[in-house]
């Protein structure tokens, strides 16, 4: 979705540019402009869907994977052979036409700003109308073009697009595993964090909490189950996990999973954290801050891209490739190699 986004901006910007010369009747640009720009999108949705089924197959085989590490033998490769028989969750269903739609609004937001550009340039002296094309188009194209809008923010394409796939991969990973081992006799399951960190506000409550997959446990009830290496606990079970969703937990980005509450678990994390996830030399943290670090110069390569996209003057184009120089150096720093670009 990202090369989608500068394609976008790129056509953007050679209609403007051909207004601002002169060198075309505006409608004519325009609808030539809508034409381009929704061809550079259908073969952006094409593509998508070899790679969201990729992403289902792969969700597939790691929630069987995860679902083998944490029940008993036997009874574990009965629900991780289940997997396989559960359907595709609604949310991620739901994908395809969700970010067809999220394409479609970068479009419109691209012919809102053709129309403003053009008005704004017939108030120009020719002479003068270039840098102030360079200066509208790094406007729109700083911040990217709105494909999502959530409450006061406002998301571009590939940011919106990654964390709707994030979230939906996780909810998918969430409902292939409750789906596998409810049927299997698991109903009670204890949510711990994936990493050490502190968990946000939303989650924190649900840490070390026992939940019932099909509430026939009642909130309040006395449970207790027995670890493989013989250690033994007592809680109480503290609600459902669809209450526990309903409340925040497994929110877009979240970094906690579940493990089911019964006898003969390889470990129960009732403190709300694995026994090998909370390293004492602050490890977990000094790799959080080097992931937000690195996330922080993916972003800014994003909009750098956007920045080269829209390049109308020599000066944009320069300076815009050695920002990207920098920021690809800065980049292969933090991680030891510059990766590819993302699928989205």
């Amino acid at each position: 979705m990202s090369d989608a986004e500068n394609q976008i901006l790129a056509t953007l910007a050679a209609a403007v540019h051909d207004i601002a010369a002169g060198r075309k009747i505006r409608s004519m640009v325009q609808r030539q402009m809508r034409a381009h720009m929704t061809e550079v999108m259908d073969a952006a949705h094409a593509r998508t869907g070899p790679i969201l089924s990729g992403i289902a197959r792969a969700v597939r085989a790691s929630a069987e994977r995860v679902i083998l590490a944490d029940l008993p033998p036997g009874l574990g490769s009965r629900a991780a052979a289940a997997v396989h028989g559960v359907p595709l969750a609604r949310t991620w269903r739901a994908l395809p036409p969700l970010l067809r739609t999220a394409g479609f609004n970068v479009i419109a937001a691209a012919d809102d700003e053709f129309t403003a550009a053009s008005a704004q340039i017939r108030d120009i002296p020719p002479q003068n109308r270039l840098p102030a094309v360079q200066q509208t188009l790094n406007a729109a194209a700083e911040p990217g073009l709105p494909a999502f809008t959530d409450g006061a923010r406002t998301w571009p394409l590939p940011s919106w697009a990654q964390m709707a796939v994030r979230t939906a991969a996780s909810r998918l990973h969430l409902n292939l595993y409750l789906q596998a081992i409810a049927p299997q006799g698991f109903d009670l399951v204890v949510v711990y964090g994936l990493t050490g960190m502190p968990p946000c506000s939303k989650c924190r409550p649900w840490l070390g909490a026992v939940l019932s997959i099909s509430g026939n446990a009642a909130a309040g009830a006395a449970v207790a189950a027995v670890t493989a290496d013989g250690i033994s606990h007592q809680a109480t079970v503290a609600g459902t996990v669809d209450g526990a969703i309903a409340a925040g937990l497994f929110h877009p980005q979240c970094r906690h999973g579940m493990v089911p509450f019964t006898d003969g678990a390889s470990f129960l994390p009732m403190t709300g954290t694995a026994p090998d996830l909370n390293p004492p030399d602050g490890s977990d943290e000094q790799r959080y801050a080097l992931e937000q670090e690195i996330r922080a110069v993916q972003r800014a390569i994003r909009t750098g891209r956007r920045m080269a996209a829209v390049a109308v003057t020599p000066k944009a184009h320069g300076d815009a490739q050695r920002n990207l120089a920098l920021l690809g150096r800065r980049l292969a720093s933090l991680t030891g190699h510059t990766p590819p670009g993302s699928a989205f």
